[in-house]
């Protein structure tokens, strides 16, 4: 089992909200550090946090680690390397779970995300004005994990980051209508950055399903932890036969 966090949060916000715990009673669970996060290394530069370089991080590790194939639960931007994941090596994947995702290219994402004009902010500011501009957009103050991943980034790998993000092509809907790999896909009912992405993905995909959280935002999707394993671990499960098929009407 391969947990992928959010974008600018590490490996151990699955610790966190208790997914390990529960996971580990019943498979070998694995968290990553996606590049620009938590101990992984931190480029300077947009190319370096390429999806699809992500994607060959995630290829190696399973390598490295003897795994022909996993099932995959990817959060935000884990869940957009695990889609596209399933359209560059879909032989990896058992079954993946998107929760609070999206398939689509993600120019202007940036702006929504984290607050208006966030990489000319950082540019001018640094790391002390990306905060503060975060900060005014939400109203709250940064969490301390949140804040640790950006002072860790600098700013110049957080304005790198970014900006490959906001570069991001997406996967095109001809290769989703084609993708096998058994999937389920989360997102709040109060996530309008995602929600309609979710559906329109799950939409699209040949097997593949979506559940609503009711009530959440995109920040607080992944804290529903006992909502999302409640329904994932008997996808999982059901994933596992290879002899159960979702048939298509015919004529």
């Amino acid at each position: 089992m391969l947990l992928v966090h959010g974008s600018l949060q590490s490996s151990k916000v699955w610790s966190k909200h208790g997914y390990v715990a529960q996971l580990a009673q019943r498979y070998r669970v694995i968290t990553i550090d996606v590049r620009g996060h938590g101990r992984s290394d931190k480029p300077e530069h947009a190319a370096g946090y390429d999806i699809q370089a992500s994607v060959r991080d995630v290829c190696a590790l399973l390598d490295h680690l003897g795994i022909a194939r996993t099932h995959y639960l990817g959060y935000s931007l884990g869940g957009r390397i695990g889609l596209t994941l399933a359209a560059a090596a879909p032989e990896r994947l058992a079954s993946l779970v998107v929760a609070g995702s999206s398939s689509r290219p993600q120019r202007g994402a940036v702006n929504v995300v984290m607050f208006p004009d966030a990489i000319a902010v950082t540019e001018k500011w640094g790391v002390e004005g990306f905060v503060q501009g975060w900060q005014e957009h939400r109203g709250t103050t940064m969490g301390s994990g949140f804040r640790a991943t950006v002072d860790a980034l600098g700013a110049r790998g957080l304005v790198a980051l970014m900006r490959q993000w906001d570069a991001e092509p997406g996967v095109a809907e001809d290769v989703l209508a084609k993708l096998q790999t058994p999937s389920l896909f989360f997102a709040g009912s109060r996530d309008m950055l995602r929600l309609a992405d979710s559906r329109h993905a799950a939409a699209l995909m040949p097997r593949a399903y979506f559940t609503l959280l009711e009530g959440a935002d995109h920040g607080q999707t992944i804290a529903m932890r006992d909502r999302i394993l409640d329904r994932a671990e008997a996808f999982f499960r059901l994933a596992e036969f290879p002899d159960i098929e979702k048939l298509s009407a015919v004529g």
